[in-house]
């Protein structure tokens, strides 16, 4: 069994935040990053505030797909321990379509401290309602009165699946990715990122927020130390609010790891789906008997996404056998008239991508197209008469991109515990191919090697299309408040997957 290790470089955390890339063009510097404490955009929150003196309320009506409604109220900060004060009495009501009141449950019992929750069936996607407090231990003696209204969302739906090349060199460093999509289209939520190699932690992106609707990537770095077949296996867990739906919240793989190589083996693979047209439409009626009479209002709530896309796109190539810089290294690829990433360099290494001298030592080095959001990493590393290098190309889905902390240790040498983002591209969604085809090309000069390959993948866009008309269910309240819910959707969907490898000349 061949086994191998190699160190890793640790220049300043000031690497890590002091260089941004420019709007157009390639730099040889790490992209913009943001904490992942600081949110890229919440544009539908499920949160509603209020205030009165020094007295807060937060409040989120969340629906699930078990038909229920869970509302939390604090005095606090959602999902956040301490709440200060003590909730004393609540009043929950539900509106109609005309926005006269449903229903009403007061509550003075029940609760302690300045947080609780109700659970609803009847608590329907787009509802209104409001929710007032009487809070006492916040200003003095006095009691607060905050009234809070908002409107119920669906439970957040996280998603994931796994891209990650199919073989690499022992001992190399490996790019590995997790795309993670809010699949309910409302509600956003916080997650952490995992990569597990064999069943064992490798790698974590911690606070990962994703936007209701959107999609963002967590990019993972490993390696490997002996040759075989290994198991790949991407999370998001801790989900906060809690996923409406675990199943899909794991994806995984295998890798198979090579020893020595001398021709420059690559491999390229591609994702994606595209929502071409998505509408959701929830209804309801609600009715109460007065003197024997029946009255109410109907309620409905539609909700149509324009078009929804990503694709992530993943290239890799390497040998066993030395880099020698200076080299000149191009790399494209294209789709008909897109295109999806473009780099063309002269690879000198500086101090800080390089340690160890002619006999032992690596270098890593990255660059970034601002243009299509693409990363091309380069990898030597030599020691005696073993050497490897790789060269790798990733276009990362989604809106942002996270970064593992072995990742952000490998490619921008910082140690620290805090998780980053970047933006993807000027366009939000990274680049997208539109072709029947995918083509990309490799040129490298280093020293008296060179190395070339050009090649072109189909790809196969498989429609998908669902129609389900609007079903409905009653519901009862013991108090005679009674009424239906209704659901139902359209969607015409588009998936890709393409896959393909070869050695090059």
């Amino acid at each position: 069994m061949l086994t191998f290790k190699t160190a890793r470089r640790t220049p300043s955390l000031s690497l890590v935040v002091g260089l941004v890339v420019g709007t157009t063009g390639v730099a040889a510097a790490n992209p913009a990053l943001h904490a992942s404490s600081r949110r890229y955009a919440e544009t539908n929150s499920a949160t509603a505030t209020g205030r009165s003196g020094n007295a807060k309320l937060e409040t989120r009506a969340l629906r699930g797909r078990d038909g229920s409604t869970v509302l939390d109220i604090t005095t606090g900060q959602l999902d956040v321990a301490g709440a200060p004060g003590a909730l004393a009495k609540i009043g929950v009501k539900g509106y109609d379509g005309e926005g006269n009141v449903a229903w009403n449950h007061n509550y003075t019992t029940g609760f302690t401290g300045g947080t609780t929750r109700y659970v609803y069936t009847n608590m329907l996607r787009g509802q209104p309602y409001q929710v007032q407090a009487n809070i006492r231990g916040i200003d003095n003696k006095r009691t607060d009165v905050v009234t809070v209204s908002g409107s119920v969302k669906l439970r957040p739906d996280l998603g994931v699946s796994l891209s990650a090349p199919a073989r690499a060199l022992v001992g190399s460093v490996v790019n590995v990715s997790a795309v993670v999509t809010e699949q309910n289209l409302e509600a956003g939520a916080t997650a952490n990122c995992l990569l597990l190699v064999d069943d064992v932690a490798a790698d974590q992106a911690t606070g990962v927020w994703v936007d209701g609707g959107d999609t963002v990537s967590c990019a993972f770095t490993t390696s490997f130390a002996t040759v075989g077949t290994h198991r790949l296996r991407v999370v998001v867990d801790q989900v906060v609010p809690a996923d409406d739906n675990v199943v899909d919240n794991a994806a995984e793989g295998t890798i198979e790891i090579y020893g020595n190589q001398s021709p420059l083996a690559w491999q390229y693979a591609a994702s994606g789906h595209r929502y071409d047209r998505l509408t959701v439409q929830t209804s309801g009626a609600f009715s109460t008997v007065t003197d024997g009479v029946a009255n109410g209002q109907d309620w409905n709530y539609t909700l149509e996404y324009s078009e929804r896309a990503y694709e992530s796109a993943s290239f890799a190539a390497g040998a066993a056998t030395r880099l020698r810089f200076p080299a000149e290294l191009s790399f494209s690829e294209r789709s008909a008239a897109t295109n999806l990433s473009s780099f063309g360099l002269s690879l000198t290494p500086t101090a800080s991508q390089t340690w160890g001298d002619d006999s032992y030592g690596s270098t890593t080095m990255q660059f970034q197209d601002a243009a299509s959001g693409s990363t091309l990493y380069v990898e030597e590393f030599h020691n005696g008469d073993y050497a490897y290098f790789n060269v790798s190309v990733n276009r990362f889905a989604g809106r942002v991109t996270y970064f593992a902390a072995d990742y952000t240790r490998t490619w921008f040498g910082s140690d620290s515990t805090e998780t980053y983002y970047t933006t993807n591209a000027s366009q939000g969604v990274g680049s997208i191919s539109s072709g029947p085809q995918i083509a990309f090309a490799l040129a490298l000069t280093s020293g008296a090697a060179s190395y070339t390959l050009s090649s072109a993948v189909d790809v196969s866009r498989q429609p998908e299309a669902r129609f389900s008309p609007l079903a409905c269910q009653p519901w009862q309240f013991a108090d005679g408040v009674t009424g239906r819910a209704c659901s139902g959707s359209d969607y015409a969907l588009t998936r890709w997957s393409v896959e393909t490898s070869g050695v090059a000349n």
